[in-house]
């Protein structure tokens, strides 16, 4: 599964690479900049959720539940009290 995304991702970087030297494509460096900033950010997420999740699987962390619904789709966002809060912290302004 990984050595496929690893392959998908160098292929299509190829043929960006290709793209702009070829047809001298100029890339919106403020859209790019801006689509990829989010995606990290979405990555953070996902990522501190995990984790979370993982230490209080390993007892690390205590698991007081709350009363939330459990969103394991995309961002990980259990219906503990650790979770919860790090997905305010992480959604401030």
């Amino acid at each position: 599964m990984v050595l496929i995304g690893f392959l998908s991702a160098a292929v299509a970087l190829v043929v960006l690479a290709w793209l702009i030297f070829k047809f001298s494509v100029r890339l919106p460096l403020r859209l790019f900049f801006a689509v990829n900033s989010a995606l990290l950010y979405l990555l953070a997420v996902v990522f501190a959720g995990k984790g979370v999740a993982a230490l209080q699987e390993a007892g690390r962390l205590p698991a007081s539940s709350v009363h939330f619904p459990t969103i394991d789709v995309l961002v990980s966002i259990q219906p503990f009290r650790h979770s919860v809060c790090r997905v305010c912290w992480l959604s401030r302004p």
